[in-house]
């Protein structure tokens, strides 16, 4: 059982209040963990920021700068030059597609974001970086939100950048296994997180149905359960 401070005459309240806080903050699960992110594309960038989020020390090598969306992707990070740091210190290295100016030492883990996976036949040709749209058509995203009123034709494919996101949280979970995995090995390993590969893992759980649930945890409001305009 933890055991409470309580203030005294020798310890001021507000002492008191400043020591209390500071050994209640838990820690994090990846402080002691260090980054380098040199991402330009989305995936990456969201795997940095979701690490960056849970105390992992995430230093960005000339970071996008100017966007709202770059002010999100950057934050809790730390903005450096190549030349800042050595690169053999990170456990983490993070890069767009087929970058080899970091070289992978062996107990590193590298991430890269790329359209699809090594070796596959079909898609593989494509660049690493290709337009989202083309990847939303490819894997099938299409959504009616001009039902709301936002856009100006009937069906339209999604806005939203999901084979991207997608591409980033599969690619930090592979990541926190890959650390895992490195305390039993002690070796470090290669990871490409696919795009194509995540839009079609986000349709696979958008796709999921659930039924028998209470109201309250219904994610289907109520004024679309006769719409014909919905699925």
């Amino acid at each position: 059982m933890r055991r409470l401070l309580q203030p005294t005459t020798r310890l001021g309240r507000s002492a008191f209040i400043r020591h209390l806080s500071t050994e209640a903050k838990p820690k994090l699960p990846y402080e002691g963990v260090r980054i380098i992110e040199k991402a330009n594309l989305l995936s990456g960038r969201l795997t940095g920021l979701m690490f960056a989020d849970q105390g992992a020390e995430v230093l960005v090598i000339d970071p996008k700068e100017g966007e709202d969306v770059d002010s999100y992707l950057n934050r809790s990070k730390i903005g450096i030059k190549a030349s800042d740091v050595s690169m053999s210190s990170a456990d983490i290295l993070i890069v767009d597609g087929s970058d080899d100016s970091i070289p992978r030492l062996p107990h590193q883990i590298m991430m890269r974001t790329v359209a699809a996976l090594p070796g596959d036949t079909r898609f593989g040709h494509l660049a690493d970086d290709i337009d989202e749209d083309y990847l939303s058509a490819l894997t099938g995203f299409f959504t009616d939100m001009d039902m709301m009123g936002w856009l100006d034709r009937p069906v339209t494919y999604t806005p939203l950048k999901l084979c991207s996101i997608y591409a980033g949280v599969i690619g930090a979970n592979a990541c926190a296994a890959a650390l895992v995995d490195r305390l039993r090995c002690g070796q470090g390993r290669e990871i490409h997180a696919s795009r194509i590969a995540g839009g079609l893992s986000a349709i696979g759980a958008l796709c999921l149905t659930q039924k028998g649930l209470p109201a309250h945890l219904d994610p289907v409001p109520a004024i679309y359960k006769h719409s014909n305009d919905i699925l």
